[in-house]
């Protein structure tokens, strides 16, 4: 059988040490919204933001002068730059290079770096054989200002938002009386700062209340079995963590989790905001904890007055989130350990004409909704333009928030339509493929991992993505059928982020509960890849089947959402290992000791790798 292999010629990676336990991040390190002010004409060297090597391209191509990413600074561009032509001769880290630095047939002629890379702009365009499309941003974004540059995004009144329907009545359990009549949810406050406009994010209930108990049980009954581990935030671990529940309930140990979005997992840890559950304005109308690794859980309720959180498990970096963009992790006494790897994207349905989108048009579609102005080719018609057919999610959401990052438009000021889980945008995608005509409108947000767990690819497409600095667009994976994560892994494809797995600490350094302590490291670890399940799984079998990928995979790494990318090399690789797992197929080397790998290759977990600098 034939596999698809990547090519890099001389393209090599320096060499960073990755150690169990991510070292806790610079709280500099904070997510800033673009404005018109910090954007400059093209070729313009930046003063920009110090220790930030991003690049954000208006319209142009990276013809224009590399000072300002070079140096350190954020450089903004506008449209001088030409993506198809050929720019001068220079190394990626701004030294002067050779000739045969720079291909201009690579990335399917789009052009691409062979020297040795050292941030973003050299990682991103760097030569490989993935596939690789351009999004013409000149010819396709009408409201471009005249010197090319991205305008303001506009203002928002920030009205309230719109009140639910009423709850279901709760039916009676078999012990328990009936279930009261939920409360319909009340209409939104004045929004805030003129940030979010009508939906959930303005403060008003999208849902109706949940329905009444009825003879739903006590999370804190469990109790009286066991050990409870209580965890709270992003959905994206819940299939990992009935995978860790169902066996340690056996040790009569009990993980009871409500999945109320990243930012609120954050908050639960930094701030120590009590998990609850119930109708509106509760995060979460119940908890949930499995028994078995055949049953979707056993809903419950926390105690009224709510329970401390263990865990809060994050998709993004915590100071992506709204109202924590200069925490101190370290100084608020939090443990920011890294889990698998995530990957978000854009997606449309399958039979959409639409196969891939920019940045910038991203900008255009979630920051203007109706007046976006993104075209479908030079001269074409508005696309992308029905905020009724534009899927997003919540400013909580780990998913819109990393996305936010990418293309600067914060969170909380997204156009569309608003949906409580990634459920319930992948019912839109797939509803909006009933006719061709919302087939080409439709555009939503979803977790690559989403995707492939639910086996989704047939009926929903993922967009490639060509960032602020890039030549043209890729997938997440080298195709758009392939499960490999080339392009995350190697720095192509820049839309992910570690799960982040945040737990607070006692003066000596531990987990701050003794009683569950043990229990709390333990899940760290499993859902990290440093411990095996208690049935002897790993957990990299179920990352690399699911599309996720874990940390010692990947070629690059970050320390922040939608900040630079660098080069690095895990001390024990597992790149070789994940593609035979998610793809059935390696080109790597077996290998059972040292001696069966050749030089510049090193043995790590059965097959022959690629040492860095090699």
């Amino acid at each position: 059988m034939h596999r698809f292999t990547a090519t890099f010629g001389p393209f090599t990676v320096a060499s960073l040490l990755l150690v169990a336990c991510t070292p806790l991040d610079n709280p500099s390190d904070v997510f800033h919204a673009p404005d018109a002010s910090s954007r400059r004409d093209a070729g313009n060297g930046g003063g920009g933001e110090p220790n930030d090597a991003r690049v954000i391209v208006s319209a142009g191509g990276v013809q224009g002068g590399l000072g300002g990413a070079n140096a350190g600074g954020r450089d903004v561009r506008g449209s001088g730059g030409t993506p198809g032509g050929t720019p001068p001769v220079r190394r990626t880290d701004g030294s002067p290079g050779d000739a045969g630095c720079f291909d201009p047939h690579g990335l399917r002629d789009s052009g691409c770096y062979l020297c040795p890379a050292t941030d973003v702009v050299g990682l991103e365009n760097a030569c490989s054989s993935a596939v690789c499309t351009r999004f013409d941003d000149r010819s396709r974004l009408s409201r471009l200002t005249a010197s090319g540059d991205l305008p303001p995004l506009p203002s928002t009144s920030g009205s309230g938002g719109t009140g639910g329907s009423a709850g279901a009545t709760g039916s009676g359990g078999t012990s328990g009386a009936g279930g009261t009549e939920a409360v319909p949810g009340a209409g939104g406050a004045a929004g805030s700062a003129g940030k979010a406009g009508t939906g959930a994010n303005a403060g008003g209930a999208a849902n109706g209340g949940a329905g009444g108990a009825g003879g739903r049980v006590a999370c804190d009954s469990l109790k009286s079995r066991g050990q409870v581990l209580y965890v709270t935030g992003s959905s994206a671990a819940k299939p990992f963590l009935q995978q860790i529940a169902s066996q340690i309930a056996s040790q009569n140990a009990f993980i009871v989790y409500t999945s109320t979005g990243s930012c609120v997992g954050v908050d639960a840890i930094v701030n120590g905001t009590r998990m609850t559950t119930g109708p509106a304005p509760a995060p979460a109308a119940s908890a949930t904890y499995w028994e078995s690794s055949d049953t979707t859980g056993v809903d419950c309720d926390l105690p009224a007055a709510g329970v401390v959180a263990d865990l809060g498990i994050s998709d993004v970096f915590a100071q992506s989130c709204g109202g924590f963009e200069l925490t101190s992790l370290d100084a608020a006494q939090v443990r920011d350990a890294h889990g698998a790897i995530q990957t978000m994207t854009f997606v449309v349905p399958q039979n959409s004409r639409f196969s891939e989108i920019s940045a910038q048009a991203a900008y255009f579609v979630f920051g203007f909704g109706a007046d976006g102005g993104v075209l479908d080719g030079p001269n074409g018609t508005a696309i992308w333009n029905d905020e009724t057919q534009l899927h997003k999610r919540s400013a909580s959401s780990g998913t819109q928030t990393m996305l936010a990052a990418a293309i600067g438009v914060p969170p909380a000021s997204w156009r569309g339509t608003p949906h409580s889980t990634s459920d319930d945008v992948a019912k839109a995608i797939r509803a909006a493929a009933l006719s061709k005509d919302t087939a080409d409108r439709a555009l939503g947000i979803l977790a690559a991992d989403y995707i492939d767990s639910q086996n989704l690819r047939a009926e929903i497409r993922v967009l490639a993505f060509q960032d602020t600095s890039q030549r043209c667009a890729v997938f997440p994976d080298s195709t758009a059928t392939s499960h490999d994560k080339q392009n995350v892994r190697d720095g192509h494809y820049p839309i992910w982020s570690p799960l982040h797995l945040l737990y607070k600490l006692d003066e000596l350094g531990n987990p701050v509960n003794p009683s569950t302590r043990q229990t709390l490291l333990d899940i760290i670890g499993y859902l990290s890849g440093t411990k095996q399940l208690p049935n002897g799984v790993a957990l990299i079998d179920v990352y690399a089947q699911n599309g996720l990928i874990p940390e010692c995979a990947m070629h690059v790494t970050r320390t922040k959402d939608g900040g630079n990318i660098l080069a690095r090399e895990p001390a024990a690789p597992c790149s070789c290992l994940f593609e035979a797992k998610a793809t059935g197929m390696t080109a790597c080397k077996a290998c059972r000791v040292q001696g069966d790998c050749g030089p510049g290759e090193t043995c790590s977990l059965g097959y022959c790798e690629r040492q860095a600098g090699s």
